[in-house]
C-alpha cells in the first residue's frame, strides 16, 4: 500500500469515527470499569498469541512435511 493509499484510508476512518461518536455521552465509569477494560485488553492479547501460535505450529508442521524422507525411499 502506497503512503497516499495509507492517508487516504486514515482520513477516511477519522471522517467515519467522527461521524459515529456522539457529541456528548453523559456516562458514568464506575470503579469496575477501569478493570473490565484491562481485563478485555488482557483476553485478546491472549487470544491473539494462541491464534499466532495455532497458525505458527501448522506452518512448521507443513514445512516440515515438505524435507521429511519416506521410509520405504531409497538413496540414490
Amino acid at each position: 500500500m502506497r503512503r497516499t493509499e495509507f492517508r487516504s484510508a486514515l482520513l477516511i476512518i477519522a471522517m467515519v469515527t467522527c461521524f459515529i461518536a456522539p457529541a456528548n455521552a453523559w456516562a458514568y465509569l464506575d470503579a469496575g470499569s477501569g478493570s473490565y477494560i484491562i481485563q478485555i485488553l488482557i483476553a485478546s492479547l491472549v487470544g491473539v498469541a494462541f491464534a499466532f501460535k495455532a497458525f505458527w505450529i501448522k506452518v512448521i508442521h507443513s514445512i516440515g512435511q515438505l524435507f521429511k524422507k519416506k521410509k520405504n525411499e531409497q538413496p540414490r
